[in-house]
């Protein structure tokens, strides 16, 4: 199950790899500050857009933000380093043996510091954006690449390299050059050289064999994330001859599919006829809701005695029976459904399948033609 962790740390990986690409701006990102010596833990961290080219790059991000997250940030002035000097002058009154011409020279200087630590502080200040204004990632997507309102690529499947190789580090850099650089040989001898625990030669052959193995899934998994950068900074415009790339917007209009339900007069008790109910009934079962019939049991004389049907979903595709919600199922006898349906609170009904036109605006790419 993944956590706040796990999203942060592969958040920190997507950071330190397009920080490291020309034409990117991180925003809200924290250098890792952990301490061992003091036991101290802040890992790095990432609030998750970046930009580059126009294009707004949001990862792990639910939300819609319609205005940057702007603040302030000041330098430390001098107030502090002047802090005992201040104290001297604040102690020269008349109360306490300083002439009247002492207190007034003391008490001009105390406002000549505090303006020279005011003006110090002004120029020192700065403005940091920490998040850009952006959309909501879409449904069951955990990032996504925008520009100007419209989503140009998103994707999901980013928890997978929480324990991918962070090449930015010299150390995971040398690994992975050494096993593409050497061969699977060369590389087990090299990892037996280095192996200084007591073993016997049968163990090191096992134990070289085991971390090979692992390397190969770690740069499997390496090669996968770098694909992925690759494809977050070639779609922004990070490929050559993609870098004066114009778009425009154009409204088109898509179809899809939608299942109503639509009512008969006519109808008949049998597996896989349809109703709906036009009032609420008892557990749930509410006005509106549409249901199959499942199962069917017979008199003697061959008319049906009692029926039990599976409440559809609210697209129409496919049957609820889960036990959790007790609208699921509905069970009806001949006289209750006589009853109800001479009265109108229940009717026959068939699902149609309508396609629906509706406009969405796209970018695409403006030819250049010689």
């Amino acid at each position: 199950m993944s956590n706040y962790y796990e999203y942060q740390r592969v958040g920190t990986r997507i950071a330190h790899r397009l920080m490291r690409l020309n034409g990117w701006k991180v925003y809200g990102y924290k250098p890792d500050e952990s301490d061992s010596m003091t036991d101290y833990w802040s890992p790095a961290y990432w609030t998750g857009t970046a930009e580059k080219n126009g294009y707004t790059l949001v990862f792990n991000r639910s939300n819609e933000r319609k205005e940057p997250r702007v603040y302030t940030v000041s330098e430390t002035v001098t107030v502090n380093d002047n802090a005992e000097k201040l104290e001297k002058l604040r102690a020269m009154t008349v109360d306490r043996g300083a002439s009247a011409q002492e207190e007034e020279t003391a008490k001009k200087k105390i406002a000549r510091i505090l303006a020279e630590s005011e003006e110090i502080r002004k120029k020192t200040s700065r403005t940091v954006i920490d998040e850009l204004a952006h959309m909501a990632n879409p449904t069951r997507c955990s990032w996504h690449i925008e520009k100007d309102g419209i989503i140009i690529d998103k994707g999901t499947g980013l928890l997978k390299f929480y324990n991918v190789w962070d090449i930015t580090d010299e150390r995971y850099q040398k690994e992975w050059q050494d096993f593409n650089n050497l061969s699977e040989k060369a590389w087990k001898q090299k990892f037996m050289d280095n192996y200084y625990y007591p073993a016997s030669a049968e163990d090191l052959e096992r134990y070289a064999k085991r971390a090979y193995d692992d390397a190969k899934e770690n740069v499997k998994l390496l090669e996968a994330f770098n694909r992925l950068i690759n494809r977050i900074d070639t779609t922004c415009g990070g490929m050559i001859g993609k870098e004066g790339q114009e778009y425009k917007k154009v409204t088109r209009t898509e179809y899809k599919k939608v299942n109503k339900a639509y009512e008969t007069k006519s109808g008949k008790i049998e597996v896989g006829q349809c109703f709906i109910l036009k009032s609420s009934f008892n557990y749930g079962c509410t006005s509106g809701s549409v249901y199959r019939i499942k199962d069917v049991d017979y008199n003697p004389d061959g008319s049906f005695a009692y029926f039990r049907a599976y409440k559809l979903n609210g697209k129409l595709t496919k049957e609820c029976t889960g036990y959790a919600d007790s609208s699921n199922r509905f069970w009806c006898d001949a006289n209750s459904w006589n009853r109800w349906h001479n009265r109108g609170h229940i009717a026959f009904c068939e699902i149609r399948e309508e396609h629906i036109p509706y406009e969405v605006e796209k970018l695409v790419k403006v030819k250049k033609y010689a």
